[in-house]
C-alpha cells in the first residue's frame, strides 16, 4: 500500500456512486487506501469492520461494479486505472495469483476473463456468472497484457 492516491470526480461524482448509502462511499474511499499498486485488496474484510461498516456495504460495492471480488475474499478496485496514475518508476506489480484473472480494457477498467468464446470474445470465469453476466463491452478489448499502460516516451500513462 502506498501512501498517496488518487480520486476521480468521474468515478466518486457520478449519480450512481451518491445515491449509495454514505457507509458504501466511505468504505469504497477507504479501501481505495488499502489497495495495491495494482488495485487488489487483501484486506477488505477486516476494513471493513474496523470502520463499523456491514457486509451489505461491501456487496453492494460488488453489485454495482465498483469491486470485483474473488472466491479467495481478494477484492479488486474495477477503475483503479482511472483513478490512478502511478509512475514507473514507483509502480510495484502485484504478486497475486488473482493478477491474471483480469484483463485491462481500453477504457482503464478491470474486467475478469478466463477464457474466449470461439469467436473470440470474452467469457467471465464460471465462478463469476452468478454475479456479473456482462463481460467485457464492444471496444473495450485489450491490446496488451494488465499492467500500466506506460508511454516508453514520457513515462507517463496513455
Amino acid at each position: 500500500m502506498s501512501a498517496r492516491r488518487m480520486f476521480s470526480s468521474k468515478v466518486v461524482r457520478t449519480d450512481n456512486f451518491l445515491a449509495m448509502p454514505k457507509d458504501t462511499q466511505y468504505l469504497y474511499i477507504q479501501l481505495l487506501l488499502e489497495a495495491d499498486d495494482d488495485g487488489f485488496i487483501t484486506n477488505a474484510k477486516s476494513t471493513m469492520k474496523t470502520l463499523e461498516c456491514t457486509e451489505d456495504d461491501l456487496a453492494l460495492l460488488i453489485a454495482k461494479n465498483y469491486l470485483i471480488s474473488f472466491p479467495s475474499g481478494i477484492v479488486l478496485v474495477k477503475h483503479w486505472n482511472v483513478l490512478n496514475t502511478i509512475r514507473k518508476d514507483r509502480y510495484r506489480s502485484s504478486t497475486l495469483s488473482e493478477r491474471h484473472l483480469v484483463t485491462l480494457g481500453k477504457d482503464k477498467e478491470y474486467y475478469l476473463v478466463d477464457s474466449c468464446n470461439s469467436d473470440g470474445s470474452q467469457m467471465v470465469p464460471s465462478w463469476y456468472t452468478k454475479k456479473c453476466q456482462a463481460g467485457i463491452p464492444d471496444g473495450n478489448q485489450p491490446d496488451t497484457d494488465l499492467g500500466p499502460m506506460w508511454d516508453e516516451d514520457d513515462g507517463e500513462m496513455d
